[in-house]
């Protein structure tokens, strides 16, 4: 009996574990899906990069996050930050 107790005790711990997991791998995919319909939606180039950098930084647990984009023509940089 005791065995079976240490057994469905090990079994719900993994469970517990496999449900994080889900979770953690749900919120990345609906914030996959929320970058692809911005890309789709949008011409504006800043603001795709300021909502994908937003994205980006919540999926990877990130303190912050920085996109610098250079124009060769005109020699400019743009930078989309998030602190």
């Amino acid at each position: 009996m005791l065995k079976k107790e240490c057994d469905n005790t090990m079994l719900n711990d993994e469970l517990e574990k496999l449900r994080l997991e889900y979770q953690k791998l749900q919120r990345s995919f609906e914030i996959l899906m929320e970058v692809t319909k911005s890309m789709i939606s949008t011409l504006e180039l800043d603001e795709l990069l300021e909502t994908l950098l937003k994205r980006l930084v919540e999926v990877t647990n990130a303190d912050a996050g920085v996109i610098a984009r250079l124009e060769k023509e005109r020699n400019l940089t743009s930078i989309c930050q998030l602190l």
